[in-house]
């Protein structure tokens, strides 16, 4: 073969896979939760989506390498080797499952992939699949996972769904079933204290609903005070304003809102105000990104379990306080707020009924300001414990309650 051709033939193939190479900017930080939902277009299947495999696989590991997300939810995975071959590339810093929708004719498989480091004692399985009607054979899925961050340990439910497409009446109404069918199951979760985030395609916008004069099928979930809509503000009812997710032109400056973030109180309260976005990285850096990786673009958000009143000037001299835990009695987990209107070292402690301690949940400098503290007390014997609040001068305590 002459030399050019041989040139010509490298040149091709390094164009080919040359987005593993590229450099996109990280949005996460080691100190809070880092999360994002992504529908990677028929990912890993020569039948569908973007006709060269190799170059959106290549593009997909250098997301999710670079983007410094803890949990990626994903959608349309359409074989398990071609995950399981990502998984492998991304290495021992990450971990993931996947899953396989319930259908013999037409697979669309979703899944988790999450960073080791952040993310231990992961379990996922699938809930409600008694629905599976309704959630257009994917019923979701839910990863629950203790998160560890440099202040805080806290467990997190996080529930991957992808809903059904179109926007038949028929496809509508089944949209508007498995809301009410996820939000119930979530209610009941949220009643007992349990942190959930929702992170999916949910094929559906929220001013409005694709299907002509009906409302968004999630409006359940809007109206209600307990739940945080984080991609609320992406959808300007089709207005030059909207932050498309899914795109119909290659810049995405048309196109839906259909891919969405979803927290319930108490995980709400955590919510980085301002932080949901959509990766425009990949937008911009990976070459035809709508043609050669995904119609969609992942969508990230940030949960800070740290400081909750940041103030500067202070709170009133000597201000110190431990608010009383909520819920209380609880489950699973538990949330103390305390103040402290002094810089100094401040330590909040969990002792049980015979007064041996069994978790310190802080033990830090702090400066002036207000706090919030998990307790993931699922290990925890049932029965009556005592949370104390230290700083060099003064205690505070409060009692609480785990039930079954």
């Amino acid at each position: 073969m002459p030399l050019r051709f041989v040139l010509l033939l490298l040149f091709v193939l390094a164009a080919g896979v040359s987005a593993s190479a590229q450099t996109l900017p990280a949005v996460g930080t080691d100190a809070t939760l880092d999360v994002a939902t992504w529908n990677i277009e028929h990912f890993g299947n020569p039948g569908s989506g973007p006709l060269n495999e190799e170059l959106q696989f290549q593009n997909v590991l250098a997301v999710l390498r670079q983007a410094d997300v803890d949990v990626w939810s994903l959608q349309e995975l359409d074989f398990e080797d071609t995950f399981d071959r990502l998984l492998d590339s991304l290495g021992a810093d990450f971990d993931g499952q996947w899953f396989a929708d319930e259908t013999a004719s037409f697979d669309i498989g979703y899944g988790f992939v999450w960073r080791t480091a952040t993310i231990t004692a992961p379990q996922v399985t699938k809930i409600l699949t008694g629905s599976s009607f309704e959630f257009a054979s994917r019923p979701p899925l839910q990863l629950t996972a203790t998160v560890i961050l440099p202040d805080t340990t806290v467990e997190v439910r996080f529930i991957n769904v992808h809903m059904k497409a179109g926007a038949s009446a028929e496809d509508y109404d089944r949209r508007l079933a498995a809301s009410a069918i996820l939000k119930n199951y979530t209610d009941n979760q949220q009643a007992v204290g349990r942190n959930i985030a929702i992170l999916g395609d949910l094929n559906d916008e929220l001013v409005q609903s694709i299907r002509t004069n009906e409302e968004s099928p999630y409006r359940n979930f809007l109206d209600d005070a307990d739940y945080l809509f984080a991609t609320r503000d992406f959808d300007q009812s089709g207005s030059s304003g909207d932050t498309n997710t899914f795109c119909s032109s290659s810049t995405c400056s048309s196109g839906s809102v259909l891919d969405h973030i979803i927290a319930t109180s108490p995980l709400a309260d955590d919510y980085e105000a301002g932080s949901v976005a959509r990766y425009d990285a990949a937008l911009a850096d990976i070459t035809g990104y709508t043609s050669t990786t995904s119609d969609h673009v992942p969508v990230t958000a940030r949960f800070n379990f740290g400081l909750t009143t940041p103030n500067e000037a202070g709170p009133p001299a000597r201000t110190f306080a431990l608010e009383a835990p909520y819920p209380n009695p609880f489950t699973d987990q538990a949330t103390f707020v305390y103040t402290v209107g002094e810089a100094g070292p401040v330590r909040v402690e969990l002792f049980d009924a015979l007064g041996r301690r069994v978790a310190v949940l802080a033990d830090e400098n702090k400066a002036p300001g207000s706090y919030r503290v998990r307790l993931n007390g699922a290990r925890l014997t049932p029965g009556l414990y005592v949370v104390r609040l230290t700083s060099e001068t003064r205690t505070a305590t409060r009692r609480l309650i785990r039930v079954r």
